[in-house]
């Protein structure tokens, strides 16, 4: 890792039994099309300043290392009635954390006690 940093790429410091193969862009949803769920994850974190992960990622017993080398947004245009979808599941998402968050702070705040005439 340290000498493709050096070197400013994976392609220089290839050796030995390691492939280098270019994927092209990648979607978010590539995960399981000949790219694992971890690599794709990582890959999403990189930026251009800083292109390559900081160790190599672990499948199974295969070892993925790579490079970003281009970023692109994409292409999709949303229209109004997607958007007020996506806006309020994103609403009811947050008001859902907000209220789960809220319910364990008050059980850790609660003092819970057992009423033992009702028992008998």
């Amino acid at each position: 890792m340290k000498a493709a940093r050096e070197k400013k790429g994976l392609a220089a410091v290839v050796s030995g039994t390691a492939r280098l193969q270019e994927s092209g862009y990648l979607k978010r949803s590539a995960a399981g099309a000949g790219i694992p769920r971890q690599v794709v994850v990582q890959a999403f974190a990189l930026s251009l300043k800083n292109p390559l992960p900081r160790e190599p990622v672990a499948v199974g017993n295969e070892f993925y290392v790579f490079q970003l080398k281009a970023r692109r947004e994409g292409a999709e245009e949303i229209n109004k009635a997607q958007r007020q979808q996506l806006k309020a599941q994103l609403l009811a998402s947050a008001q859902s954390r907000l209220l789960r968050d809220w319910l364990v702070y008050m059980q850790s705040k609660s003092k819970i006690w057992t009423n033992e005439q009702i028992l008998q």
